[in-house]
């Protein structure tokens, strides 16, 4: 019963006159959000073994990076190779470029390690491939528009967009008044290409696996790393 009574005045902050007294060498205990900072310049082993002592749970892996739960609402992604360490700088500076527009396209950013070797994240329920895709993004346009269309228009007329800024203006045009009229059934399309246009997030990033939905039912890209020219950059194509 003494010991209840300790914890209750230890961890209660109306108690807080009252534990420093009794207690003036120690300290509140932190979160495991807030030691999540004691992960910077660890190896990727040790991070791991210090991940599993803060109760986390392996969700998903990719090439270069391994998700752990830390909550209902969210996740951390821990970098297991030089490059993905740039995936974690990238998706807390891409977040940021645009927070109106990436708050509504992209999975929330919160927290990024000092060297880049995690990143905390909202966490969303993965799209199950791309007829699952095809069918949210038809939902978006409504009745009469084929919005997985919409969707791979916006995709492949951008970068001829971008190849024809300088080389052939008149073509620019062309493909910009297209580009216009596809996305005319909503604003969500072009909102998303401004977005990807305007902060530079590769088209590589756009694939069905790397998709989400949030609890109301908005998409939102789940891993948008590949900042554009990382592709070349790392693939050499």
């Amino acid at each position: 019963m003494t010991i209840s009574l300790v914890n209750i005045l230890y961890e209660d902050s109306m108690f807080a006159n009252i534990r420093d007294r009794l207690f003036p060498n120690k300290k509140p205990a932190e979160s495991k959000i807030n030691d999540l900072n004691i992960l910077t310049g660890l190896s990727f082993e040790d991070k791991e073994k210090q991940i599993k002592n803060f109760g986390f749970k392996p969700i998903g892996e990719g090439t270069g990076r391994v998700v752990y739960g830390i909550d209902d609402q969210k996740v951390i992604k821990i970098a297991k190779t030089p490059a993905a360490f740039k995936y974690n700088e990238n998706e807390f500076k891409l977040f940021n470029c645009n927070k109106e527009l990436g708050a509504k396209y992209l999975a929330r950013v919160f927290e990024k390690g000092e060297d880049s070797s995690w990143v905390t994240m909202e966490k969303v329920t993965p799209i199950r491939g791309q007829q699952e895709l095809n069918q949210r993004l038809n939902e978006l346009v409504g009745k009469g528009a084929d919005g997985q269309e919409i969707f791979s228009d916006m995709i492949n007329i951008g970068p001829m967009i971008e190849r024809a800024r300088s080389s052939n203006p008149n073509q620019k045009s062309v493909l910009i008044k297209k580009f216009n009229e596809v996305n005319k059934p909503n604003t969500w399309f072009s909102d998303l290409y401004k977005l990807l246009t305007g902060c530079k997030i590769s088209a590589h990033d756009l694939r069905p696996d790397n998709w989400g939905v949030r609890e109301n039912g908005s998409l939102v890209i789940l891993d948008f790393g590949f900042e554009q020219g990382m592709l070349e950059e790392n693939f050499k194509i």
